[in-house]
């Protein structure tokens, strides 16, 4: 039982680094309504608003490259 209970915490100790590691990743997204292209490297996506320089449209993003 003990065994078990160690092995249950060395696997999720070992995906969290792993989430953690890849969520810090920077990436490339493009809009797909005015070509724009933005590269991030925090784990929330980049602004919506601005499209086509009016801030009344909303981007519509899509990732291009995970480095």
């Amino acid at each position: 039982m003990k065994k078990k209970v160690i092995a249950l915490i060395t696997i999720i100790s070992i995906l969290s680094i792993v989430a953690v590691a890849y969520a810090a990743r920077p990436t490339l997204y493009q809009c797909d309504k005015c070509g724009m292209q933005v590269t991030t490297t925090t784990n929330g996506g980049p602004s919506s608003l601005g499209c086509g320089g009016k801030f009344s449209e909303r981007h519509v993003w899509k990732i291009l490259k995970v480095y």
